[in-house]
Parts: C-alpha cells; structure tokens; sequence
C-alpha cells in the first residue's frame, strides 16, 4: 500500500526466491548482506567472467511520453535478456528505523517504478560473435512521478546456469 510500491515486485520475488527484506541478489547468489560481501562477489564476478555485452542508449522524452533506443552489443553468441528500469530519486516518505525509529520524512532515492521492458528481461540473443541488437521502446510516465528526479536503468544478463557457477553452494 506504500506509495513506493513497484507493482512488479511479486515476480521479481517468485524468481529470484526472494522471501523477506532487505535482500540482495547478485548472479543469482542470495548471500549479499553487507557492502563488503557485495563488493567481494562483484570482483569475484568481474574476475571469472569478463564482459560478453556492452549497452548503448538513446532516450528523448516529450511530455510524459519516453522514447528509448537500446543497443546491446554482444562479444559472443548467446542467450541475453536486456532489462529496462526507470527509477526515481528524492521521493519524502516513511521509512522504518530500528535505531532511531519511523520517520515520515525519509528521503528515498533508486526507487524503481516502470519497467519498461518485462521485468525479467526481453529477448535479445545473438546468434554470432560480435552482434548488435537494436530494441525501442515507448513508455508513458505518469503525471505524480517526477521526472527531473527519474534514471534510467539498462542491464543485460544472460540465463542463470549458461556459464559456470563460481559459488561453492557447500562451503
């Protein structure tokens, strides 16, 4: 019920089995409780599996209508999802504080509020080395969101279990 509510969380939580907040994913790793151990997995990431895809955008917005060109360049031929996001910074509500308690005036920043795309991704697989796939997209942005305050988010991933695991689930 909270105006900060992204309508697509329920999907995002079946998938990523997610099953309580606050939670971090990364790589499909639900291990993610402190900075330290987000910074250890993404180096761990970043050293056993460099960077297959490179993204290139374009947006223009009139009125509230955005328009947005993605590009999705592709080192090697697999299956990719690109996932589109807008996000709103600088949102005053409530937010909860164990320490120091509830606070009505709480600044909320990286809010997500449209996906653009499904938000589990689209298809962009390329089917030979060095590829480009070209996508656009439409979205309207409803009047209450403000959006000098919004970003926009673009992220490729590849299906979990196409590459090696570097998590040892046993230890």
């Amino acid at each position: 019920g909270s105006s900060l509510m992204f309508n697509k969380y329920a999907t995002l939580d079946n998938h990523f089995g997610i099953t309580g907040y606050p939670t971090g994913v990364m790589d499909m790793r639900k291990d993610i409780y402190t900075w330290y151990s987000m910074e250890q997995t993404l180096n761990e990431t970043e050293k056993k599996y460099p960077a297959q895809t490179g993204i290139g955008f374009y947006s223009e917005l009139k009125q509230n209508i955005l328009s947005l060109d993605v590009h999705v360049y592709a080192k090697a031929a697999d299956k990719y999802k690109v996932t589109v996001l807008l996000v709103e910074d600088n949102i005053i509500g409530y937010q909860s504080n164990y320490e120091t308690g509830a606070k009505d005036d709480y600044v909320h920043n990286g809010v997500a509020r449209i996906s653009i795309t499904d938000v589990l991704g689209d298809d962009c697989t390329t089917t030979k080395k060095n590829q480009v796939v070209k996508k656009h997209y439409e979205a309207t942005i409803p009047n209450s969101y403000k959006t000098h305050n919004m970003r926009i988010v673009v992220y490729v991933q590849r299906p979990y279990g196409s590459q090696e695991s570097v998590y040892d689930y046993e230890n």
